[in-house]
């Protein structure tokens, strides 16, 4: 839903705005303005660069430049075609009418732009095709563009008026056309006609949708100063030099061949419309020069249909409190709506190709550098994130090198404290002091056997009917040796046999056997660390 959007009417004589705010209910009208661009040096009416800096003074009063401008390229510079296709499917209707169109105009596609405004999905498909020249869009965006506007859509100017008709009711009690050529298979259509200062336009729009338009090249300013006699019918006016006096005659001779110029034109183009295909059954006039007193019922004596005021659409929010449009107001209050359309409701628009909307771009160039700083920031957060974390395990590091420091110290206190200087130096001096610890616990130990062990082993293994007294038990890493008295050799050899029917001890050999003067035998029992084969497997 836009916020601000801004409907451009850039009459050559009065240029005119309608300002809407959207919101997610729909929109409201917040205002109407007007102003009279500056004439042209030599007296003669406003050229393009003065409407375009009265359109550009309208919106420096409304201060919303955020708002999306809408502005409507004449009817009369695009030709409007309704087609009928087999198939509404966007991707191919874009390949294939470009050169279903061809057939229509004589132009070179390369130098036309093309959109299209699928109405009825059938089959057929009813396909409202618009090609305005590219110079004229490039002309207009540029002329726009000098003075700070850059529009969001340019459409065709009368099929806009098409959705003002919303909330009308068109019931089938309305007045039938009288036509020339009226065929029983006619499509009733209300017409819409807007009466401007130089031109008129019309649209014929069966179920609120334009299909048929065309612009006159002449308006209420054409008409003159004369004020149109409401009572007066085309028979009348005819008749009126007659009845005048010599001043009279002259300026009431002139308004009627001046309005009966201008209704022979309109009554000639809605004629067109019915030999379209269409039956014109009701008749709205709006614009500023709809307000001229008797122009209606002329209207309605030329055409033969009533021609009613065309009752504008309120606002969607808070009607009740918003300003209503004057009929002068209903083209710029078309073009607003515009804006807010969906669905087959959205007119076609000129800015596409090289027109497009530039600011989409900038938009959405926008959101990629947002995202993109988004993702800096979100890259900058993880770092300091990390930094953080970083810094909190350096200091639990610290902590921990510190207390591995003082733990060394207390366990090794002779350790100078010089050799202490990091964590690094603590672990290898720890290091180094457990692996002396591992030898003297090796030497200790020996092949799979401690010395508590050792002593145990051999005291089971002492036969029950030997004393034996020890005077000597030694561990190392070669052999366990025992130095000891008995009281003759045969306990020797008992002793001997004993100790080598030990698992890992059959090497076991006595030695140093001899008599004492007390008579007792002195012996030595070496057995060997080292393990055989045997053992090893």
């Amino acid at each position: 839903m836009p916020g601000y959007v801004i409907g451009l009417d850039l009459g050559r004589h009065c240029v005119k705005a309608a300002v809407l705010k959207g919101s997610f209910r729909g929109y409201e009208v917040e205002d109407f303005l007007s102003l009279e661009p500056e004439a042209s040096e030599d007296g003669g009416p406003p050229d393009d660069a003065a409407v375009f800096a009265a359109a550009a003074a309208i919106l420096q009063t409304i201060e919303q430049p955020q708002a999306q401008i809408v502005v409507g390229l004449p009817a009369g510079r695009v030709s409007t075609w309704l087609l009928e296709m087999p198939f509404s499917d966007k991707r191919r209707l874009e390949a294939t009418l470009p050169f279903e169109v061809e057939n229509y105009v004589p132009w070179d596609l390369d130098t036309i732009v093309l959109d299209y405004q699928v109405q009825d999905k059938g089959p057929p498909a009813k396909v409202f095709a618009a090609m305005a020249p590219r110079d004229r869009v490039a002309a207009l965006l540029a002329g726009l563009a000098e003075v700070g506007i850059d529009p969001r859509y340019v459409t065709v100017d009368a099929a806009a008026l098409a959705g003002l008709l919303e909330g009308v009711d068109l019931g089938s009690d309305a007045p039938s056309a009288e036509s020339v050529d009226d065929a029983p298979t006619a499509q009733p259509a209300p017409v819409i006609i807007d009466v401007g200062a130089t031109r008129t336009l019309l649209t014929v729009c069966p179920g609120g949708q334009p299909r048929w338009t065309r612009s006159l090249d002449h308006g209420a300013t054409f008409l003159g100063r004369y004020d149109l006699d409401p009572q007066a019918t085309h028979s009348e006016i005819d008749a009126l030099d007659e009845q005048a006096t010599q001043a009279e005659q002259l300026r009431s001779g002139k308004a009627a061949k001046v309005l009966r110029t201008w209704l022979s034109e309109l009554r000639a183009s809605l004629l067109a419309a019915e030999e379209s295909g269409y039956s014109l059954e009701r008749v709205f006039v709006c614009g500023g020069g709809a307000a001229r007193p008797g122009l209606a019922e002329a209207m309605s004596e030329v055409i033969g249909i009533a021609v009613e005021p065309l009752p504008l659409p309120p606002g969607q929010v808070n009607p009740e409190d918003a300003p209503l449009p004057e009929p002068e107001h209903a083209l710029a209050y078309a073009l607003a709506r515009r804006a807010f359309a969906k669905g087959g409701n959205e007119l076609v628009d000129f800015r596409k190709d090289e027109f497009a909307f530039q600011a989409d771009s900038r938009l959405y160039a926008r959101l990629a550098v947002a995202g993109a700083a988004a993702l800096v920031l979100l890259a900058v957060g993880l770092l300091g994130l990390h930094i953080v974390e970083v810094s909190k395990l350096k200091r639990q590091l610290a902590d921990q090198g510190s207390l591995l420091v003082s733990t060394v110290q207390g366990a090794f206190p002779d350790v100078p404290t010089s050799s202490l200087g990091s964590d690094r130096q603590a672990i290898a001096v720890m290091q180094e002091r457990l692996a002396t610890v591992e030898e003297r616990v090796k030497a200790l130990t020996g092949f799979g056997t401690t010395p508590l062990d050792a002593l145990k082993i051999l005291s089971e293994a002492m036969p029950n009917d030997v004393v034996v007294d020890v005077e000597e038990f030694v561990v190392n890493n070669e052999m366990i040796r025992i130095r000891g008295m008995t009281d003759s050799f045969a306990s020797v050899d008992k002793i001997e046999a004993a100790i080598q029917a030990r698992p890992g001890w059959a090497e076991a050999k006595s030695s140093d056997v001899v008599k004492a003067r007390d008579g007792k035998m002195r012996f030595v029992v070496t057995i060997p660390r080292e393990p055989t084969e045997e053992d090893e497997g």
